[in-house]
């Protein structure tokens, strides 16, 4: 946590207008959020801020750069178990094998009833 108690959350997506509107939505349920544009951009904030972090918003459709959306979400169960992962997800549905069950998958942008419905510990900090 920071210092003012609120988690933090990271926002993974290529476009500018779905990464605003999911960060306004984020900190209006109580987090702090980072913003990527890339997945090595979020790759990065999960190694700086890993601790701290207890959600990864990611557009499964995130451009690859050295790691896939799908690297980091594994990457991200793997190495840092307590973060909770939600995938958007609007083009292609499957899940990967590799992903492990604990990873959220919606369909369509992130909206403040689906931030309540999916994220119980969200809805209680706002």
């Amino acid at each position: 946590m920071c210092s003012d108690n609120k988690p933090y959350a990271v926002v993974a997506n290529r476009d500018a207008l779905p990464r605003i509107e999911a960060r306004n939505i984020l900190e209006d349920a109580g987090y702090l959020v980072l913003e990527a544009a890339g997945v090595d951009e979020a790759k990065t904030l999960l190694d700086l801020h890993g601790i701290m972090v207890e959600l990864l918003f990611i557009d499964h459709r995130i451009p690859p750069e050295n790691l896939t959306g799908f690297d980091l979400i594994s990457y991200s169960t793997q190495e840092l178990p307590h973060i909770e992962v939600l995938v958007t997800s609007t083009a292609n549905k499957a899940r990967p094998d590799y992903i492990a069950d604990e990873v959220m998958f919606t369909e369509g942008p992130l909206t403040a009833s689906l931030v309540k419905e999916l994220l119980p510990k969200a809805a209680s900090k706002s």
